[in-house]
């Protein structure tokens, strides 16, 4: 086997540096007795015509600066960067931008960049390159340092120090693939073959720096709402249970006398409309301690010492009622106190999540997905269709729930139509009308009682059955008639 020939079977590594060697004889040898045809590179080593030509000019117009190694290998891995970033993004599905690739979002969102580092020379000796570590080719067609990084013959995974055009951007996303991607813009082919994608997605790394922090910022932000709506919500119970309150304290004991007397028929199995009252007191007073509010400000240690003294004192049958209710009054205003302070808290809150996420939209309106009309209808009709199968489906388990008597089953389907409708509503999908079908209506069979009748009873049934009447149609069902 020549040194310019390829075992199909060789190891990656070995075949890529054949692969080098042929190059580089083709480069020093060109129009020498002998040279090696310029078709061979293309139908043995996958070198395009076009490509050969450019880096056989590029290389042949530096050798008077570079050795001819140097420069060779800055032509060779220009091309080597290009069919595999060509081949990553044949392999990628650019037409579902919301299905399995929304992980490009996501490392766009995040952030996830590699910082640019300064250009690195590796060589070896004997003009031989280094395999599989960090190589740089001095310059790409724009004249801008390219520095690459690769596996052992799997393909480039890095692209640093790369402008492939003023409006496309590298990102490497999972898997270590490489992408190139418009900012914005109609797709073009570009000058190396690559065929921008048909998604636009004008992200950048400051606008994902951005969304980065904004994105802390909303989660900081959805904690504190949390907390002010349950501040609102437990101060709303608290003012539930104060009528209760209201309407035992005239039926309580209201004395340290009458507390007495209560205990003392208690002991003897006699129970007054006091004592009954008092009882139900005190449970609604344990449950006003329980939920003591987390009051707000300078006086939150006050109004929560308040609140305790005035919440016990509803439950204790040895107070007039007088004292009682004034009790329950402090307890009502604290609350009320509690439910303005929230509700203007959480109000503010809002209001700012609300503001982080336009400065979102504004500083980074790229960011969202833009979809051309006619792929919108599609998936408009897509989605309706869908909706449709969904609703007619929940409609016949429906009539089957109704069949087997089952009411929770009923309920369910019931509801699930419901739900089905308002978001047919939102999409604006027409639901179709709740009458069931024929086969729906006629799903019915005769027991071996009801065949052996006569025949106008069966004809009766049959009618029944093709009315639709589904209380009729029960009743059958109860008398062992249907199945």
């Amino acid at each position: 086997m020549g040194i310019l020939d390829i075992d199909e079977n060789e190891d990656p590594v070995v075949r890529q540096m054949a692969a080098q060697k042929a190059m580089q004889y083709y480069v020093q040898n060109q129009g020498k007795p002998g040279a090696l045809a310029a078709s061979i590179l293309g139908s043995r080593y996958g070198f395009r015509p076009d490509a050969r030509a450019e880096m056989t000019q590029n290389a042949l117009a530096k050798m008077k600066n570079q050795t001819a190694e140097m420069d060779l290998q800055r032509d060779q891995y220009d091309f080597e960067a290009e069919k595999n970033v060509r081949g990553m993004l044949q392999q990628f599905d650019w037409t579902k931008p919301d299905a399995q690739n929304t992980f490009v979002q996501e490392l766009m969102k995040n952030g996830r960049f590699k910082e640019a580092q300064a250009a690195k020379k590796m060589f070896s000796g004997a003009g031989n390159g280094s395999y599989g570590g960090n190589l740089t080719t001095a310059y790409d067609k724009n004249g801008n340092l390219v520095f690459l990084q690769t596996n052992s013959g799997s393909g480039v995974t890095e692209v640093q120090g790369y402008t492939p055009a003023p409006d496309n951007v590298v990102v490497k996303g999972q898997g270590g693939g490489v992408y190139v991607i418009p900012k914005r813009g109609a797709p073009t082919p570009t000058s190396t073959g690559l065929v921008d994608p048909t998604v636009t997605l004008g992200i950048n790394k400051e606008n994902a720096d951005n969304a980065k922090a904004s994105d802390a910022v909303l989660k900081d932000a959805a904690g504190r709402v949390d907390t002010y709506r349950s501040g609102v919500k437990q101060a709303n119970d608290i003012l539930t249970v104060a009528p209760q309150i209201e309407k035992l304290l005239p039926l309580s004991t209201g004395s340290g006398a009458g507390a007495l007397r209560d205990a003392a028929g208690n002991l003897v199995g006699i129970s007054t409309q006091g004592s009954q009252a008092a009882a139900q007191l005190k449970v609604l007073s344990n449950k006003l301690l329980m939920a003591v509010p987390r009051f707000e400000g300078p006086q939150s240690d006050k109004d929560t010492a308040t609140y305790r003294e005035a919440a016990g004192s509803i439950g204790d049958s040895t107070l007039p009622a007088e004292t009682r209710l004034a009790a329950l009054r402090t307890v009502q205003q604290l609350a009320a106190k509690q439910r303005d302070t929230m509700n203007g808290a959480l109000k503010t809150e809002l209001d700012r999540v609300k503001a982080v996420q336009q400065q979102i939209k504004n500083a980074a309106p790229g960011n969202q997905w833009q979809v051309s009309p006619a792929t919108q209808s599609k998936r408009d009709q897509t989605r309706a269709q869908i909706l449709t199968q969904e609703y007619a489906d929940e409609q016949s388990l429906l009539e089957q729930a109704k069949k087997s008597g089952d009411p929770n089953k009923v309920l369910l389907h019931q509801k699930n139509l419901e739900a089905l409708q308002k978001e047919m509503g939102n999409a604006r999908v027409p639901v179709p009308t709740s009458s069931p079908s024929p086969a729906a209506k006629t799903a019915y069979t005769l027991t071996g009682r009801a065949k052996m009748m006569k025949p106008e009873q069966k004809a009766a049934i049959d009618r029944i059955i093709k009315s639709g009447d589904a209380a009729a149609i029960q009743k059958l069902r109860d008398n062992g008639l249907l199945q």
